[in-house]
């Protein structure tokens, strides 16, 4: 009796771990990032378009890679 209550939990026990292992020959997803720009505002350029005199102002952007060093163009 015991040895049948023993086997009755075994077998479902080793037939869930034998179903759930499973060898996947895929390979990884391609990266799909591309380099994207990252603008920033330089804080040591004019902040505001004077409306006398436009052509003064100096307007300072920084562009740098979005990803950094990591995905080049």
């Amino acid at each position: 009796m015991k040895t049948t209550i023993f086997y009755s939990i075994l077998l479902p026990a080793f037939a869930t771990i034998f179903s759930a292992c499973h060898k996947d020959d895929s390979k990884p997803p391609v990266d799909t990032r591309f380099p994207l720009p990252r603008i920033t505002k330089d804080t040591t350029g004019d902040s505001i378009i004077s409306g006398k005199n436009p052509s003064t102002f100096l307007g300072k952007f920084v562009v740098d890679l979005y990803y950094g060093a990591d995905v080049k163009p």
